[in-house]
C-alpha cells in the first residue's frame, strides 16, 4: 500500500459506542437515534457515519424499504465515514470499504455559536450505478471553512442492483414491490 493510500485509509474505520460517556460535549450532537460525537479540525466540526435508518438493509431487509429510525439514548463516535454502497469498480468510492449496510450521513459545520444556518444537502450522482460519500473529493471541510454560515450534509443511498432491481415479477415478488426504487426511497426526508 502506498503512503497516499495509507493516508486515505486512515480516514476510514468503524465508529463505536462511547460507553463511559467520556467525551467533549461541545463536539456532540443529539439526534433521535443517539448522541453523536464528531471531530474538530480548524474550527470545523465533522460528524461522519451517522446512520439515518433504524436498521441497515441487510439480511431479511435486503431489497426492502428503509426502516425508520428508533429512539436511542446511546452515545456514539461519528469519526469515520460509513461504507460505500456496493458497486462495480470505476468510481473512487469503490476503492473504499463497501457494503449493503451503507445508509449513513455526514455533516460539517463551523463551531461558531450561530443558532440557525441554511443546510446544504448533497446527494452524489453516478447514474444510480456508482458513487458514494467516502470519496475524498466530497469531504466538505474546506467548503465549510470558506462558507462558515452553512451546514453541509452528504448522504449515501443504495445504488445499482441493491437500489434499483426490479423483482416484482418473481413468484414472491409481492414481498419486493419497492425493490426497483429503493435508492430513491433511501433519501431521507427533511
Amino acid at each position: 500500500m502506498s503512503a497516499i493510500e495509507e493516508k486515505l485509509m486512515a480516514k476510514y474505520g468503524e465508529n463505536k459506542p462511547i460507553a463511559d460517556h467520556n467525551y467533549d460535549a461541545s463536539l456532540a450532537t443529539k439526534c433521535v437515534n443517539g448522541t453523536f460525537v464528531g471531530k474538530k479540525v480548524e474550527n470545523i466540526i465533522s460528524y461522519k457515519g451517522i446512520p439515518f435508518v433504524g436498521q441497515q438493509p441487510v439480511g431479511t431487509l435486503r431489497w426492502k424499504a428503509p426502516v425508520d429510525i428508533t429512539p436511542n439514548d446511546g452515545v456514539y463516535e461519528a469519526y469515520y465515514y460509513g461504507k460505500s454502497p456496493v458497486q462495480s469498480p470505476g468510481d473512487p468510492a469503490a476503492l473504499y470499504p463497501m457494503g449493503e449496510d451503507c445508509l449513513y450521513l455526514n455533516l460539517w459545520k463551523s463551531d461558531d455559536a450561530a443558532a440557525k444556518k441554511p443546510v446544504i444537502v448533497w446527494i452524489y450522482g453516478g447514474g444510480f450505478e456508482v458513487g458514494g460519500t467516502t470519496d475524498p473529493q466530497y469531504d466538505c471541510h474546506n467548503f465549510v471553512k470558506e462558507n462558515p454560515d452553512v451546514i453541509v450534509v452528504t448522504i449515501a443511498y443504495r445504488i445499482s442492483f441493491f437500489g434499483f432491481l426490479h423483482l416484482s415479477h418473481l413468484s414472491d415478488g409481492k414481498d419486493y414491490q419497492d425493490a426497483a426504487n429503493l435508492g430513491l426511497m433511501d433519501h431521507p426526508t427533511m
